[in-house]
Formats: C-alpha cells, structure tokens, sequence
C-alpha cells in the first residue's frame, strides 16, 4: 500500500463524513475513528521495509542496544499523535494536551540510558584533553 492508496482512502473517509445526515450525527465520530485506526495501521506496511534497513545500519555500527528505544519513541509518539487527534475530533482539547504531554515525558523518561551515555562519552573525552 503506498501513501497514495492512504490518502485516497482519508479523502472517502472525509467525503463519508460530509454526506448530508451524516455530518453531524455519531456515525460520524465512528467513521472517523474506523478510518482513523485503519489509516494507521496501514501506515506500518509503509514503514516495514525501512524497519530492516535501519536494523542492519544500526547492527553494522554496534548501536542494535538503543533501537529498541528509538522504536519504542517513534511509537509512543505515532500512538499519542493518534489518539490526540481522536481526542480533538470529539471535542476534547484538554484530554488531547494531556496525552501529548505524557507522550513527551515517557520518551524523556525513555531516553535517559541514552543521555547518560552521552555525558559518559562527553567525561571521557574532557579527561582525555
């Protein structure tokens, strides 16, 4: 599936939305989420192929230990992008900036083995000048 076939598939799911009786009724909100939801995962079968590739990169550069942590960030972040935009779309602003904002902290919480490495690396190099 290339991100044409998703696009088209986000347009019918807007134009359903618009039809006359539709628009305004809780159909909507379901048709939103259901395309929503199907619209995402599709969006895996494009990045599949990559997801090898970086996996190789990272093997052949002895960093395989922190691309777990990068999946996981990326998908903490794809997922409360997600449900943000759900939150949105049912009128709940304030519920939405509380799951970004969660979304943030666990990925800061999720990075600190990384940035102590980085100021490990950043010691040594201070001793060695």
């Amino acid at each position: 599936m290339s991100i044409y076939s998703i696009s088209g598939l986000a347009l019918c799911a807007v134009m359903i939305c618009l039809l006359p009786g539709i628009r305004h009724s809780e159909y909507a909100m379901a048709i939103r989420i259901l395309f929503g939801v199907m619209i995402f995962g599709l969006s895996f079968s494009l990045l599949m192929p990559y997801l090898d590739l970086i996996r190789r990169f990272t093997e052949s550069s002895n960093m395989e230990a922190y691309f777990p942590l990068l999946l996981r960030a990326v998908g903490i972040a794809l997922l409360s992008e997600v449900t943000a935009t759900v939150c949105r779309d049912a009128g709940e602003e304030s519920i939405a900036k509380s799951v970004e904002l969660l979304a943030k902290a666990e990925i800061l919480i999720l990075s600190f083995p990384l940035i102590k490495q980085l100021f490990d690396t950043a010691e040594l190099l201070v001793r060695a000048l």
